[in-house]
């Protein structure tokens, strides 16, 4: 063994890992954005994915899901092909999307909208 070696700690570990897949995260959201974008789809990043793992409140995990706030669709019968295009471009990591115009207005909603992000900020 190494003189002066150091291993890393539990916390240390779980954080790095909680790092490498907030990255991950990050990523695959902004291809999402792109992808629906392209498509002429109002579509931002909402929740802890927006908060990130550092946040004192409600943080971003190594169990948390990514959130998308859909804000507008050119044309509604795109929302039944939504889901599917997130759920390829997400892989395994957990996804939720919210429609905006299905949450009632009140302080959730303006919650979301104040917290909603696109990629530039995103990560």
């Amino acid at each position: 063994m190494k003189s002066g070696a150091h291993y890393p700690t539990f916390d240390e570990l779980m954080a790095q890992r909680t790092q490498a897949r907030y990255r991950e995260a990050c990523r695959r959201a902004q291809d999402v954005l792109r992808l629906l974008r392209a498509r002429h789809i109002g579509v931002q990043v909402c929740g802890s994915l927006v908060r990130g793992p550092t946040s004192p409140d409600r943080p971003f995990h190594r169990a948390s899901d990514v959130d998308f706030l859909i804000t507008s669709l050119p044309d509604p019968s795109l929302r039944y092909g939504i889901e599917t295009d997130v759920e390829l471009a997400m892989g395994d990591l957990p996804f939720d999307v919210v429609y905006a115009d299905e949450v009632r207005p009140g302080p959730l909603k303006d919650a979301l909208m104040r917290e909603a992000r696109d990629e530039t900020p995103l990560c």
